[in-house]
């Protein structure tokens, strides 16, 4: 892990370059949903980061229909919008 001396002054996180009062990466901390109900649609996830996530898990918490599928379909800096098989339960978790 990199000392955090290292990111002083200047980041980069994503794309682009950052100062000051930035999240330095190795502050930031793992985001995790409530659990969801899947409507076999696009679903829409808020998120607190600020930032659009670097990583995105859907996590399986109960799987009625089988086979399950699991899509990002898309994140941002406030939500993000997955995909899941109707009528199984899920958690995003962000970072």
């Amino acid at each position: 892990m990199l000392d955090k001396k290292y990111f002083e002054g200047q980041q980069n996180i994503g794309e682009g370059t950052r100062r000051g009062e930035d999240k330095i990466l190795s502050e930031m901390l793992p985001w995790a949903s409530d659990e969801y109900t899947a409507t076999g649609s696009n679903q829409e996830v808020s998120h607190g980061l600020g930032i659009t996530p670097a990583s995105v898990i859907i996590a399986l918490t109960h799987v009625d229909a089988a086979p399950a599928t699991a899509t990002v379909v898309s994140s941002d800096a406030e939500k993000v919008v997955v995909n899941v098989t109707i009528d199984n339960k899920f958690k995003v978790l962000v970072f």
